[in-house]
């Protein structure tokens, strides 16, 4: 007779706790809608911040692969030297050129910052 009662009692304990949990499992969808909803913006940066340095971190290794592959590196700092020759040719060197270029870099700041040319 006490084995059946122990019996019972630790059923009734396991169907209580599995009913708690039960309850717990039905509410977490409820839960995790709550909580999206009330942090939606912040959830978005974060997965934002996560995804830049996931996608930072993939260009690293890219460009250091690239630099070891031989005669590559040089390559690219021949590119370099040559773009910056020929802008410092093509904007840098006459006047009127430099004027070109600085109407150019006032008009995307002025497009970057939302001005019209009727704000000016």
């Amino acid at each position: 007779m006490t084995n059946i009662s122990l019996t019972d009692e630790t059923n009734q304990e396991w169907r209580q706790s599995f009913s708690q949990v039960s309850n717990f499992l039905e509410e977490v969808p409820k839960l995790v809608g709550d909580f999206y909803q009330k942090y939606n913006r912040p959830i978005l940066y974060a997965v934002l911040i996560v995804v830049g340095i996931i996608i930072f971190k993939t260009v690293l290794a890219i460009l250091d692969a690239l630099n070891d592959i031989p005669l590559l590196s040089p390559f690219f700092e021949l590119i370099g030297l040559g773009y910056s020759g020929w802008f410092i040719y093509r904007y840098l060197l006459k006047a009127t050129t430099r004027q070109e270029l600085s109407h150019y870099v006032q008009s995307l700041k002025d497009e970057a910052l939302g001005k019209t040319s009727q704000d000016s």
